[in-house]
């Protein structure tokens, strides 16, 4: 369990960041032209946010409850999970693990921190912190132009027998996330990235699936990766769009205030 520990709350904490990512559509950046005759980053990139619900819609959501299993089968977790978001880029989530105790993380759009059994409270700083507050912007799809300066069409490949469109992204900061979208539904399948975590840089790959309408925005219900020989998956019951959040969901802990330099 000691290796658990040391491994599992930050792929987890990734995971969750690379699910609120699907809303991301990346229109706004600078689109490089494809080598070939495939289809342009820049209409995927549209047609993914039309397929996902519609700019109007997106503009819509001012909060978000999910509600949901962390489930790790090789371990026997199988975890409540409860996500709480509120425009613009509040977000805070918490789960147990079984025999170690609770995980929060959250933001409030300023301070990020984290609170967990193994490393106890901690502020959430520099690269990784850039990371979570992209991921915990409720809108980032309608100004995608602050966090991504490039988008380009790869090629065109097979994932899960259909065909998808494999788009290169990068950051501002100079980071790649290769995402692929469904050629006929134009929904993400899948998202490479690299995590910014405590412990260092992790490639991640996310199988994004089970989409589900959900108040005119289509979401994955289903969201799963690998990680260090162990599946994680996130199987979402419950997603509440309407939801008029509290501002208290992410108050600063007074552990937390009491690392503010």
């Amino acid at each position: 369990m000691k290796r658990f520990l040391h491994a599992r709350p930050v792929a987890i904490a990734a995971l969750v960041m690379i699910t609120t990512c699907q809303f991301a559509s990346a229109q706004s950046a600078e689109v490089a032209e494809p080598k070939t005759s495939l289809l342009p980053a820049k209409q995927i990139l549209e047609k993914h946010l039309e397929a996902a619900g519609g700019r109007d819609n997106l503009k819509k959501m001012k909060g978000s409850v999910t509600k949901g299993k962390l489930q790790m089968p090789e371990v026997g977790i199988d975890s409540e999970l409860i996500i709480y978001q509120k425009a613009p880029s509040s977000f805070a989530m918490e789960f147990e693990i079984p025999g170690a105790g609770t995980i929060r993380r959250a933001t409030n759009g300023e301070l990020a921190w984290e609170i967990s059994p193994l490393m106890g409270p901690r502020l959430i700083e520099g690269e990784e912190k850039d990371q979570f507050l992209k991921e915990a912007d409720i809108h980032a799809a309608l100004h995608h132009d602050k966090y991504y300066k490039s988008a380009e069409t790869l090629e065109e490949v097979t994932l899960k027998d259909r065909p998808h469109y494999k788009v290169k992204l990068v950051t501002v900061n100079d980071k790649e996330e290769v995402r692929y979208f469904d050629a006929e539904t134009f929904q993400v399948s899948k998202v490479e990235q690299t995590a910014i975590t405590p412990f260092g840089e992790i490639e991640i790959a996310v199988n994004l699936d089970d989409y589900r309408d959900v108040d005119g925005l289509v979401i994955p219900f289903k969201v799963s990766q690998e990680v260090m020989g162990q599946t994680q998956v996130m199987a979402f019951e419950s997603i509440d769009l309407k939801a008029d959040v509290a501002d208290d969901r992410f108050a600063v802990p007074s552990e937390i205030q009491e690392l503010v330099p």
